[in-house]
C-alpha cells in the first residue's frame, strides 16, 4: 500500500511540473483577447492561411480532374459486332405481303375540302 501512495505523489509531482512549464510557455488570456478580431473588423489573412485555402484548392481541383479522366478511360467503347448489324439490315421474304392495297391512304391524313381522287398516294408512280 506504501508503494501505491508513493507512486500516486510521484505522479501528482510530475503532473504538477508539467502544468507549470506549460503555464509558463502560454501567453495570458488578457493577450490572447486583445489578439482577437472585434465585430466589423476585417479578417486579417496571414500568409499561411492563404497558402493553406490555396493548397486546399489546388488539391480539390486535381481530384476532381483526375478523377474525371479516370472514369473517361475506364468507360467501355460499345461496339457492334458485325452478326447484329447485318441482322438488322436483314427483312423477311414475306415482307411484300404486308404492303396491302390502300394502306398508302392510312399513311396520310386526308386535308379538309380535298378530294380523294386528288391525295397523292405513297409509293405509286406518276
Amino acid at each position: 500500500m506504501i508503494d501505491r501512495e508513493r507512486d500516486t505523489i510521484t505522479v501528482r509531482r510530475a503532473m504538477d511540473a508539467l502544468r507549470s512549464a506549460d503555464e509558463s510557455s502560454v501567453p495570458s488570456f488578457d493577450v490572447v483577447r486583445s489578439r482577437a478580431r472585434r465585430p466589423g473588423e476585417p479578417m486579417r489573412w496571414s500568409g499561411v492561411r492563404i497558402m493553406t485555402i490555396a493548397a486546399v484548392a489546388a488539391v480539390a481541383v486535381i481530384s476532381v480532374v483526375g478523377t474525371n479522366r479516370l472514369q473517361s478511360r475506364a468507360r467501355p467503347q460499345l461496339a457492334v459486332p458485325a452478326d447484329v448489324r447485318e441482322l438488322s439490315n436483314w427483312r423477311p421474304a414475306t415482307d411484300v405481303l404486308l404492303d396491302t392495297p390502300g394502306r398508302a391512304l392510312l399513311r396520310i391524313s386526308p386535308q379538309l375540302g380535298a378530294s380523294l381522287i386528288t391525295l397523292p398516294v405513297i409509293g405509286a408512280s406518276s
